[in-house]
């Protein structure tokens, strides 16, 4: 009698196991699902922290575009001044904004596809540094300070749970 109630009790766990572990894998294969979908549309924020001696103390344009790395590297300033200022926008134009000195903004942007992103700042006289890229895989927040005519970034320290509210 023994040998028979433990012959149903292992088989009775093999069933159970096994119903468990696909449970697991259908959650697991909808979280991959959902996951591609994070990889594909993924938002970025920019918080422009511009000093009051920025650009002369003059108005700016930050422009935010999908960018390869060799069309950011070729292209120059008056090329991407020419997809700002035209009427027909470029398709790789995701925003464009005037930019206060001295005052902070913050610009959110929508990335599609799996484009890296390039940040211009339209400077009256710019220097070495108007462009910046930011290549795959993107944070979710870059601090980007302007400091007379140029640009620099530094990456937003993110934790764990910043990282977990954004997928929900």
């Amino acid at each position: 009698m023994s040998k028979i109630i433990k012959e149903v009790f292992l088989s009775r766990m093999k069933a159970r196991t096994l119903g468990i572990l696909v449970v697991l894998l259908i959650m697991a294969s909808i979280c991959g699902c959902a996951g591609n979908k994070f990889l594909h549309q993924k938002k970025v924020t920019f918080c422009i922290k511009p000093d009051k001696s920025a650009n002369n103390a003059q108005p700016l344009y930050i422009v935010i575009r999908n960018v390869d790395k060799k069309s950011f590297l070729i292209e120059d300033y008056d090329e991407i001044a020419d997809l700002v200022y035209t009427d027909s926008p470029d398709e790789s134009l995701l925003t464009w904004h005037v930019v206060l000195p001295g005052s902070k903004e913050e610009i959110t942007v929508e990335v599609p596809g799996k484009s890296d992103l390039g940040i211009y700042a339209m400077f009256t006289k710019p220097e070495e540094n108007w462009k910046i890229m930011f290549e795959r895989p993107l944070e979710s927040e870059y601090k980007i300070i302007i400091q007379d005519n140029s640009l620099k970034y530094e990456k937003e320290k993110n934790g764990f749970w910043k990282w977990l509210l954004e997928i929900f």
